[in-house]
């Protein structure tokens, strides 16, 4: 059986506390299922729950890494603009 959580790109926006939550117990359920989750947001608080991570740019990959590794280098190109 296959569970879809899912949340609303725009419009209904979940605090910051029932997001990391919600990351929490997925994390929870991949360690403790050996299951995969596949996980798309744009806060990068939520890097810090995940084992690998892609950077996206007009529907295309254009990095993965570590996690520490890509939000240091999307902090990097904010800074630089």
């Amino acid at each position: 059986m296959i569970r879809i959580i899912s949340r609303k790109a725009r419009g209904d926006f979940l605090s910051v506390v029932v997001v990391l939550d919600l990351v929490r117990c997925v994390r929870q359920l991949v360690d403790g299922r050996g299951i995969a989750a596949l996980w798309v947001t744009h806060r990068l608080d939520e890097l810090d729950y995940c084992d690998g991570a892609f950077l996206l740019e007009n529907g295309r990959v254009v990095a993965s890494g570590k996690p520490a590794a890509m939000r240091d280098r999307l902090l990097a190109s904010q800074s630089a603009l």
